[in-house]
């Protein structure tokens, strides 16, 4: 929607190599839950699934969970593409 928002999240579960859950703190525009997984895969490669929960309250409450999810999920995309591009650029020097 045009605009950017900060977020601290505090970590509140992790096992190496497998899995990190967190949640932001009180200040952040979205209440939210999530993390992620990561599993070995075929070829050396590896699955990473997000999880992501939204608290919506508020004006918050007003918006459509799939319009969050929706703009969630593009922002996340986008994000793992540029990793993407920076882990394979750093693979090549």
């Amino acid at each position: 929607m045009g605009r950017r928002f900060v977020n601290v999240y505090v970590v509140t579960e992790y096992e190496a190599n497998q899995l990190v859950m967190y949640k932001n703190t009180s200040e952040a525009a979205v209440q939210a839950v999530g993390g992620q997984t990561w599993e070995a895969v075929e070829d050396e490669a590896t699955k990473v699934n997000f999880i992501f929960k939204p608290e919506l309250g508020d004006f918050w409450g007003y918006i459509p969970k799939p319009l969050v999810k929706r703009i969630y999920g593009r922002t996340l995309s986008n994000n793992m593409k540029r990793l993407k591009e920076v882990l394979e650029s750093r693979a090549l020097e």
